[in-house]
């Protein structure tokens, strides 16, 4: 069986990923929650997956306490998830114009939440069968690892969603406002770029998240850089901080004009 990688059917490099070297930068974090891994099933669903009737942004979580699970148009447990992910065969005006937000949140005024649902990014329709996924360490075959997705604080998100910043210098994205389905899963397929996502209400909410915590995403052509800087992390602040901080440092650029200053005086 061979599920092809999300982006644009094969991966950007073409590279296959090292899952035990994964699992080894993952441990180094010494993370609270299980690296998930996201696969994007354009035809078939992966062997030993089970079906999860829940809301699409919960499987993050179901794969944290071990599961290895999908949802697909048959098996799950929000129209709203379903719509975005594409997965949706016919979406109603009370959904694709936000008027649930409305009922649920009063505080949303109708043309907002039109507006929110409208400018959510949603998944090509039809284009997946399903969406899957599980811990990393229970994924064997790589070509099932499309995107990695960690339940973290934000120092570590840093680390995992910013590693391409420091390789390729390609800003990872901050996302707030969609629907955390999208942010999970839609922003890092179609952009193929690492993301930082806090989530709606919901999604943290059958997510299990604490206050302090929120998800980053890694895309599988970003992985590579998670590992680079895995290998290479060292942090070395004293010597920049005398090129760059005036009170670290006694000669400097700013001790010569006055310096000189006093000399005229």
């Amino acid at each position: 069986m061979h599920i092809q990688n999300s982006f644009n059917a094969v991966s950007e490099t073409g590279e296959a990923i090292d899952i035990a070297k994964l699992q080894s930068v993952m441990s180094q974090f010494k993370l609270k929650h299980n690296a998930v891994a996201v696969t994007y099933c354009r035809n078939e669903i992966p062997e030993g997956y089970e079906p999860m009737l829940d809301v699409p942004c919960a499987l993050i979580h179901h794969a944290d306490t071990g599961k290895k699970v999908y949802i697909d148009a048959n098996h799950h447990d929000c129209l709203v998830g379903l719509y975005h992910l594409g997965m949706l065969e016919n979406a109603s005006e009370y959904i694709v114009d936000g008027i649930y937000m409305t009922d649920v949140q009063q505080f949303y005024t109708k043309e907002a939440a039109k507006s929110n649902k409208h400018n959510t990014v949603n998944l090509p329709k039809g284009e997946f069968k399903a969406i899957a996924a599980a811990p990393v360490s229970m994924v064997d075959d790589e070509s099932l690892i499309h995107s990695v997705v960690v339940i973290c604080e934000p120092q570590y998100a840093m680390i995992l969603a910013g590693a391409a910043s420091t390789r390729i210098g390609k800003f990872p994205i901050g996302e707030l406002g969609m629907s955390a389905c999208a942010s999970i899963f839609n922003i890092p397929f179609l952009e193929n770029n690492s993301t930082f996502v806090i989530g709606d209400g919901g999604g943290r909410m059958h997510n299990h998240i604490s206050t302090s915590e929120l998800f980053a995403i890694v895309p599988r052509d970003h992985i590579k850089h998670l590992f680079d800087v895995a290998d290479s992390f060292k942090i070395t602040p004293a010597k920049m901080r005398k090129q760059i901080r005036p009170s670290y440092f006694e000669q400097n650029a700013y001790a010569a004009p006055k310096a000189a200053e006093q000399a005229r005086a």
